[in-house]
């Protein structure tokens, strides 16, 4: 079986063989790169882009007006046991305000001679506004206190106004100096 190819069949096969490279090249190099050129469509990058521009912005904006505040302490940090008073000043910042209040205190914690009592607030209002108003009066609280977290929820995320959920946890400080009695402190 020795057949020698004749000049025609050497050009034929060597087509053959063009065509053959030509349809694998379209096939696996040409086609996939211009699928990926219509899935990595650059306008979605320049919105991905500005968006995170303009996160960056807001950040920095954020960090430069905390460390250019005036940081004051404010808040008077009360003897032992000064829970009564404490759930006054809150009555005070939700009356009117809120419907549906809840709150739920953790036992008082002693660490030397502070006292940290932690409380959670439940709460529903109907704007964002007055939600802006109780954490204003609540950091601006005569009794020294740290709010430690906020949670925020509406049954429709683009709410102006509604029903919100509101949660906030804060920890007031207290001082066993001068206290009468430390009874029910978790040391």
């Amino acid at each position: 079986m020795n057949h020698t190819f004749t000049t025609r069949e050497k050009i034929l096969l060597l087509l053959l063989a063009l065509v053959a490279v030509g349809m694998i090249y379209y096939r696996f190099t040409y086609s996939y790169f211009q699928e990926q050129k219509m899935t990595y469509d650059p306008t979605v990058f320049q919105d991905e882009m500005t968006l995170e521009q303009a996160k960056a912005a807001s950040l920095k904006n954020m960090r430069e007006a905390i460390e250019n505040a005036d940081i004051e302490s404010t808040g008077e940090i009360a003897v032992y046991n000064n829970q009564t008073n404490e759930i006054l000043a809150i009555n005070e910042i939700l009356t009117g305000k809120c419907t549906g209040i809840s709150l739920n205190w953790n036992a008082p914690v002693l660490d030397e001679t502070f006292v940290r009592r932690v409380v959670s607030i439940d709460c529903k209002t109907d704007s964002y506004d007055k939600v802006r108003q109780i954490l204003t009066s609540l950091s601006e609280c005569r009794y020294k206190l740290v709010i430690n977290d906020i949670t925020l929820g509406s049954a429709d995320s683009m709410v102006e106004s509604g029903v919100i959920t509101v949660n906030v946890s804060l920890t007031f400080f207290e001082t066993i100096t001068g206290a009468e009695s430390t009874e029910g402190l978790n040391q």
